[in-house]
């Protein structure tokens, strides 16, 4: 794309470049196609949305959706602490004890079980207790606590995805902060089986990262009009419930997420929990020169989380960062 070939016309992106690769010159806007073919971009999940748009023009759709949810044992939280975890309506101290609550029960050993480890996962989870990183001090004081307890591992430090997975697949964890693709991993081998866990919804205050591939017409692209039928067919048209349906993706065209179709052959869809996660979808910082901030701000964290430095002297960074890199909340 920076040489200015013209041999690709739809380009797949993860969510989080899309700014990135946008202010570089390289996408088409799709703002004037949209208006064009009768489409709304509120008919598309907010989250994904904020993600697409640089400098309040929009450059990509979704072609699928990867949510941040929270996976919990439904056979040791009772029912109505589940009922409260499925509404999303709740603050982070009260996650917090729960998991104190719960640690033990069932032959468990941790109540809580998130990403810590200085990676992209870091992000994603820090952008969930900072309210899409507005409540910082907050936000890291309560992160550091709940990776510090006693209900958590004393390896949460180092913990990515998969070490979750395992965590809560084995039995060992009764809630796991997780994606829409955790629940796979669950089957009649793992210890703890399908029918075990559910989807939940994180803190609402806080929001649900979300990872997935977004479609985008290449600058030099010779067929556009052809480009932008491909995108439109593929992100809300009967090409995205084939492909939902068939790699089990999530929507991020959201009358999808009702289809008849999908909701009868998706194992997540259905679930309250999972569609409430949806509905407060948040991208990470949508600025140029993602990957710069990204593994600045995982330094700066995870420096605090690990006592090299300050909660004061954490936020500070971590402010001046954003600012730098010029990252707002739309």
């Amino acid at each position: 794309m920076s040489a200015g070939s013209d041999e690709y016309d739809v380009i797949a992106i993860d969510c989080c470049w899309v700014a990135d690769i946008a202010s570089s010159g390289y996408l088409e806007p799709i703002d004037e196609y949209m208006m064009d073919a009768g489409m709304n971009a509120a008919d598309f999940n907010p989250g994904a949305i904020q993600a697409n748009t640089n400098n309040a023009k929009l450059y990509a759709l979704p072609l699928y959706m990867d949510v941040a949810s929270l996976c919990v044992r439904k056979d040791i939280v009772s029912e109505e602490d589940l009922k409260v975890l499925v509404s999303g309506d709740y603050e982070y101290k009260d996650l917090m004890e729960m998991a104190a609550k719960y640690a033990g029960e069932g032959g468990t050993k941790y109540g809580l079980a998130v990403q810590a480890n200085q990676y992209e996962g870091l992000i994603c989870n820090t952008n969930e207790w900072t309210s899409n990183f507005t409540n910082l001090e907050e936000g890291f004081a309560n992160f550091k606590e709940a990776i510090t307890a006693d209900y958590t591992s004393d390896k949460q430090l180092s913990m990515v995805e998969s070490d979750g997975v395992d965590l809560i697949t084995s039995g060992q964890s009764v809630m796991y902060r997780g994606w829409s693709s955790t629940y796979g991993n669950f089957n009649d081998e793992t210890a703890v089986s399908p029918d075990q866990v559910t989807a939940a919804c994180l803190p609402k205050k806080g929001g649900s990262t979300f990872g997935g591939w977004e479609l985008g017409i290449n600058i030099n692209c010779k067929e556009k009009e052809a480009a932008w039928k491909f995108i439109q067919y593929a992100t809300s048209g009967e090409g995205n419930i084939v492909f939902c349906k068939t790699g089990n993706g999530i929507p991020g065209y959201t009358p999808h997420v009702e289809s008849p179709e999908l909701l009868e052959s998706h194992k997540l869809l259905p679930l309250e929990g999972f569609k409430n996660s949806l509905k407060i979808a948040i991208s990470r910082p949508a600025v140029a020169k993602y990957n710069e901030l990204s593994d600045s701000m995982q330094v700066a964290i995870h420096s605090y989380l690990s006592d090299k430095s300050s909660l004061e002297d954490a936020v500070s960074e971590v402010q001046n960062l954003l600012d730098e890199y010029g990252f707002t909340v739309k």
